[in-house]
């Protein structure tokens, strides 16, 4: 099967040198704006428009709290202003600190994306997601093309009931060995541990799908 592993995912902490990844093969960037309700990424607009001058296939995610969904959403929207060809992405994890938003905001808040903007994020998840929406087929959430992050030589513990399969796989945040020869790319990218990410398809089919919606 053919893969894409020149996609990958950052925020302001990353000390990113677009145009050595451009070099590298990297073709796709999934950035941070935004986090509960009053954090902004410094360097989320920046990077916007130097990776779209370079070429680069843009999303930008948002990393969901426990806070008010409904202001996350806006909060979000208005920082990101989204373009109809940009990825959006909804990151649904444990924050470092304070509590997770609840599944029920979860699907709260990709239905109010939908109904501003006239498609759903890509919702993105590991551990968390898998032990909330476990075997259930969620009605909601399968609206939602999968982020799955799973690091490991294979996606283990998709919700396959919701997702049949991954739309994209974070396979690595580089600080641990690829366990494994597939996927297979660099950990590194710019000299710099970066996390990495793989689609089930070619170059030419990310560029084609992109931002599946």
């Amino acid at each position: 099967m053919t893969t894409c592993t020149n996609i990958i995912d950052g925020f302001h902490a990353d000390a990113f040198n677009l145009e050595a990844l451009k070099n590298e093969g990297i073709i796709a960037m999934i950035h941070k704006a935004t986090q509960g309700t009053t954090f902004r990424d410094s360097k989320y607009a920046q990077r916007r428009s130097a990776a779209k001058n370079l070429g680069f296939l843009w999303g930008t995610y948002h990393f969901a709290t426990g806070a008010d969904w409904e202001d996350q959403v806006q909060f979000f929207l208005d920082t990101a202003q989204p373009e109809p060809g940009e990825l959006i992405a909804w990151d649904w994890e444990p924050p470092k600190h304070g509590v997770p938003m609840s599944i029920g905001h979860v699907r709260d808040s990709v239905e109010l994306i939908h109904e501003k903007l006239g498609r759903f994020p890509v919702l993105y998840g590991g551990a968390l997601l898998r032990e909330q929406v476990g075997s259930s087929n969620d009605q909601v959430l399968k609206n939602c093309p999968l982020w799955y992050a799973r690091y490991r030589g294979f996606p283990l513990g998709v919700p396959a009931n919701t997702w049949p399969t991954y739309t994209l796989w974070q396979y690595t945040a580089g600080e641990i060995p690829n366990p494994s020869p597939n996927p297979p790319g660099p950990l590194k990218a710019d000299g710099e541990f970066v996390d990495r990410n793989l689609y089930q398809g070619s170059d030419a089919d990310l560029r084609n799908n992109w931002p599946f919606t």
